[in-house]
């Protein structure tokens, strides 16, 4: 059999999104713990490639997905509430397709400080002085509130200035602050972040992001919280916000780094214009339907990459999912090596004698 995905069908990687080209045995790669419920850096042990064979047009609402018969897919089932991991020729409408999870195992090396800063430079920011320092502007009439965060954010660390017939407020940001925000985002690129955050500092980069260069329905959007839960970057809004962006490269990267923090997105391109729009979708981390999901069959060149646990997060113009490897087994092994890890764990601990009382 061929458990694959075609060619349209991109990867996550801790440095962005690649195709099948851009991959090769030893690749890191962004995996899902089945046992934890949570994705971990794993690595590429084999990258399948296939000539055209058949595969199945399975639809989820607008996202649209190529899948071998065989290939497994990782999915809640509704009807018994759990994840579980089922061939694509055997999907229905009570399965959904898993579209996320927090990022787990990864320890924090950028201060909050700096995520925060780091975003408000690559959403308002700009470089200055052959690059030697960067400026960002906020408007102290429009928006009071950004002005005060900002100048905590840059207390001692900055020049402001403003002056009486213009409303902005600018903070030139020098000397090793600037190098960092250049080394971590160099020409306001995104894509080091995505090896570097973790599940909680993503959302309060994106949180942060959305304020400086988003649209987000509700009202004024208030100071970030802690970010720890998935619901803190919501903040009990009815609707997720959305990120307008004319370069490609800033918007795949945003949208990884959502993925790193738990949140289900969809990446549009305007018809209108040359733009990208990145909404977040508030409920449910799955891509549900209200149909049977296959729809059809198309013929097409398809590959699959091998991972350590069994599962990658894939995407496909623009909708994100997790799917398992090239081989059932495969997709089951590290689960149930957990499992037989757990069980024999167990057993000696039953067979130790208990220790006597004094």
């Amino acid at each position: 059999g061929i458990y694959c995905v075609d060619y349209d069908t991109e990867a996550l990687t801790p440095f962005g999104w690649c195709r099948a080209e851009r991959l090769a045995t030893g690749t890191p790669i962004l995996a899902y713990d089945v046992a934890t419920d949570r994705l971990v850096e794993d690595k590429i042990v084999a990258v399948h490639e296939f000539p055209e064979n058949e595969a199945l047009r399975v639809c989820y609402g607008k996202p649209e997905f190529i899948l071998s018969p065989e290939h497994a897919c990782v999915v809640r089932n509704l009807w018994k509430s759990r994840i579980e991991v089922r061939p694509a020729s055997r999907l229905r409408i009570h399965t959904s397709l898993l579209a996320t999870a927090e990022l787990d195992g990864r320890a924090e090396i950028l201060s909050d400080r700096l995520v925060r800063l780091l975003a408000w430079f690559t959403a308002e920011g700009a470089y200055v002085k052959n690059r030697t320092a960067v400026r960002i502007s906020q408007s102290r009439v429009a928006n009071p509130d950004y002005v005060a965060d900002l100048d905590a954010l840059l207390a001692g660390s900055a020049r402001r200035y403003e002056y009486a017939r213009s409303p902005l407020v600018t903070w030139y940001i020098s000397g090793r602050l600037a190098e960092e925000l250049d080394e971590w985002t160099p020409n306001k690129s995104l894509d080091e972040l995505i090896g570097a955050l973790t599940a909680r500092q993503a959302r309060l980069f994106l949180y942060e992001f959305v304020r400086a260069d988003g649209s987000w329905r509700g009202g004024r959007i208030p100071a970030p919280g802690s970010m720890m839960l998935l619901s803190d970057f919501f903040a009990g809004r009815a609707h997720g916000p959305v990120i307008y962006q004319t370069r490609k490269d800033v918007i795949d990267a945003l949208q990884a780094i959502a993925v790193l923090a738990g949140i289900r997105t969809r990446l549009t391109r305007r018809s209108d214009r040359d733009e990208y729009m990145l909404f977040f979708h508030k409920k449910e981390r799955v891509w549900s339907t209200g149909k049977r999901p296959i729809q059809g069959t198309v013929r097409c060149r398809l590959w699959c990459p091998a991972t350590t646990r069994g599962t990658w997060v894939a995407r496909r113009h623009g909708a994100v999912f997790i799917t398992g490897n090239s081989h059932p087994v495969d997709t089951l092994a590290y689960p149930l090596a957990v499992l037989y890890l757990a069980y024999e764990l167990m057993r000696q601990q039953m067979r130790e004698p208990a220790p006597k009382s004094p």
